[in-house]
């Protein structure tokens, strides 16, 4: 074999021996049940129906039907077994690795370096969110139709060929419809007219790409409103935003060089980021910028990659804020790429030919240690417990993770351990409802009626559309033998939920005995 397809063999091999235990671990709560587990579109398998459903603009505040067709097909195949799935994000993440190799090679004819900036991709500890988690198929989907939309478009700058052209725009629209990820491609395509390719900026070709990602922006506005996802800004003013982006931006170049740390949910500094975080970010930012700029024509490789980086993490930074986390690993999944390159090409020109010895090793070594500690994160994914038991350790005032851990608590039947997470969730959190809900759920089944009816109160007020919530103040209501202010919530909960018909039977009961008095 060809040097080129050794080296493409090796990525295959260091991204198993970085993931591979990631097939023997279980589905976690975070997400798969509503993307698999509980999903009755998804649990039906690949159907006309459930392709239909798929297209659906809102489901999990989302438009992504691509990522529903596969797990759909998944479904379909491996029925519910959790390591098949798995099996499937690792398969989808190491053929992304060499198409990105190929993909390097390919445009700048530098083998080492893009062989360097492949296997970070591969075994970077930031991307095991994105691999080991079953419901960010969509990241590991997205990417690689990304990746084939990129390639493809170089093939057309270099051969020409309609089929070319459309083949790039097709993987393009494939890919925003498994995750809007990509939808600074046409910013990308022309940081990569300035390098490798050095074709000079060509704009009228990439009206049609500009044309997608603005469809696809205006779908996943609407999707997130529909769904509930977009944070108001009345709710989170536009300076703390932009005081979280700029802490953010620091944590992420932080974690990029030293992967420590690292949380499936890192909550948002609600009130403001911190002072000497948010000038790190912004210098950081700036002078990374200027110095792109400014260098443009010397070092081409520097604007490429730092641009990449930049703008790649600009729609997921937080100034339009989705959820409640201040970052996220999966957000480096791409972003990370043009980092890369900074570091490769920069390592080429301060070490030149003669130092080339030293910087094989030391790629070696970086690659070598950032396996071991993927392999450790990998395993932190095995089980809900262990996973958001690790976030406490490594975050502070996570109230998403109290809430997890208390849930696996009551489960296992450690009622005092989960009153105090769940306590201590609301108290961080005091307007997330499903805490509310399950607190209250678990005092009522602790005999603390009185207490458990002010906090499913709370989570009525606060998600006034969940049936669950209804039926529990329901439930401690009946217990205090307040029938008549009992009877208006168990009826909007039998509303919103027609799929228990105990809770219908019991409503027409007390509504029977209320009239029969």
């Amino acid at each position: 074999m060809k040097r080129q397809h050794w080296i493409a063999l090796g990525l295959v091999m260091a991204t198993w021996l970085a993931y591979g235990s990631v097939t023997q671990n279980a589905f976690i709560r975070l997400d798969d049940p509503d993307y698999i587990t509980t999903n009755p579109h998804v649990l039906g398998g690949l159907s006309g129906e459930g392709v239909a459903w798929a297209f659906n603009v809102g489901a999990t505040g989302n438009w992504h039907p691509v990522t529903w067709f596969s797990h759909m097909l998944d479904v379909s195949l491996w029925g519910l077994a959790p390591g098949a799935h798995h099996a499937v994000n690792l398969a989808l993440h190491a053929a992304s690795a060499v198409l990105l190799f190929f993909l390097l090679r390919g445009m700048t004819g530098a083998e080492g370096c893009s062989a360097f900036v492949a296997a970070v991709f591969a075994v970077h500890p930031l991307h095991v969110e994105s691999v080991a988690w079953a419901a960010e198929r969509k990241d590991v989907l997205s990417t690689l139709l990304g990746f084939v939309a990129i390639a493809s478009w170089s093939a057309w700058t270099k051969r020409g060929g309609p089929a070319r052209y459309a083949a790039a725009l097709a993987a393009f629209a494939a890919s925003l419809a498994a995750k809007p990820m990509f939808v600074t491609l046409p910013f990308l395509l022309l940081l990569l007219d300035h390098w490798p390719l050095r074709r000079g900026l060509r704009m009228l070709e990439k009206v049609p790409f500009l044309a997608l990602s603005i469809g696809s922006c205006i779908v996943t506005v609407i999707a997130q409103g529909r769904g509930k996802a977009m944070t108001r800004l009345a709710d989170l003013p536009l300076d703390e935003r932009l005081a979280n982006a700029a802490s953010a931006f620091l944590s992420y170049l932080g974690k990029a060089l030293w992967p420590s740390g690292l949380s499936v949910f890192y909550p948002h500094p609600f009130g403001g980021a911190p002072a000497l975080a948010v000038l790190g970010g912004s210098v950081a930012f700036v002078a990374g910028t200027v110095a792109a700029l400014a260098w443009r024509r010397r070092l081409p490789w520097l604007t490429t990659g730092w641009l990449w980086w930049v703008g790649m993490l600009v729609p997921v930074i937080g100034i339009v804020q989705v959820g409640g986390q201040s970052m996220a690993d999966r957000y480096t999944y791409v972003p990370l790429v043009g980092l890369s390159i900074v570091v490769a090409w920069g390592a080429g020109e301060l070490l030149g030919t003669r130092w080339e010895r030293l910087g094989w090793g030391l790629s070696l070594a970086a690659i070598a240690a950032w396996i071991a500690v993927t392999r450790a994160q990998v395993a932190l994914w095995k089980d809900d417990e262990t996973l958001f038991r690790h976030a406490l350790a490594v975050t502070e005032a996570n109230y998403l993770a109290h809430f997890r851990v208390g849930a696996d608590a009551w489960d296992a039947g450690r009622a005092d351990e989960a009153i105090a997470h769940y306590a201590r969730a609301v108290e961080l959190a005091p307007d997330y409802p499903a805490a509310h809900n399950n607190y209250g759920g678990v005092l009522l089944a602790v005999g603390r009626v009185d207490e458990a009816i002010v906090e499913l109160k709370e989570a009525v007020r606060g998600q006034p559309d969940v049936g669950e919530s209804y039926i529990n103040l329901a439930g401690a209501l009946l217990k205090k033998g307040r029938v008549d202010e009992a009877i208006p919530y168990l009826r909007e909960g039998v509303r919103l939920r027609p799929d228990l018909p105990d809770m219908r039977r019991l409503l027409d009961q007390l509504v029977q005995s209320r009239a029969g008095k």
